[in-house]
């Protein structure tokens, strides 16, 4: 009777596997594992986002009506940009998303983020020009109209966020019907 060795890879993978079953958790290639890590990574990402604004004295500047519009405002936009980089992962094809979660959940999960980080990015717009306007005699108009002319970026930014609404409205569903 002649028997063949596993070679190395074969043996690591048996080790992996049987070490994982026996502590209770799943083998290295099955999906579930690979679901639950990318579930993990995104919420990671969102604390990460929330630890950023609590490190950027987000939390102090609750003290007064435009210091709280202005933290607001830095929290919606960190936010919103962080659904907006998990929208883009979770619809890039990657091998181990597709299989762990099926092409339905991530195009679910894909239009529940991408409508999610639309409303924080108008709820940034609003919270920001409102905080800025609470601090200034400009009023509302007169602190948008400063934003774009004033500040750098901020015409690409609003370029940006009109593009951004055209993509939004013609995902919804009536208007693709």
């Amino acid at each position: 009777m002649v028997t063949v060795e596993p070679s190395a890879p074969q043996l690591a993978s048996r080790v992996v596997d049987g070490a994982a079953r026996a502590t209770g958790g799943r083998p290295a290639n099955d999906p579930d594992w690979w679901r639950q890590l990318a579930a993990a990574m995104g919420c990671l990402a969102v604390v990460f986002v929330v630890g950023l604004w609590v490190t950027g004295q987000g939390p102090q500047e609750l003290g007064s009506v435009s210091g709280a519009l202005h933290s607001f405002g830095r929290l919606t936009a960190l936010l919103s940009s962080v659904l907006l980089l998990i929208q883009v992962v979770i619809m890039a094809r990657v091998p181990f998303l597709e299989s762990g979660f099926g092409h339905y959940a991530i195009v679910r999960t894909h239009r529940l983020a991408g409508f999610t980080s639309f409303n924080l990015l108008l709820a940034h717009i609003l919270l920001s020009t409102l905080g800025y306007a609470a601090s200034t005699r400009l009023g509302i108009w007169g602190t948008l109209v400063d934003f774009v002319v004033s500040y750098p970026g901020m015409l690409l930014a609003m370029a940006g966020a009109v593009a951004l609404t055209m993509v939004v409205v013609t995902s919804v569903r009536g208007a693709r019907a």
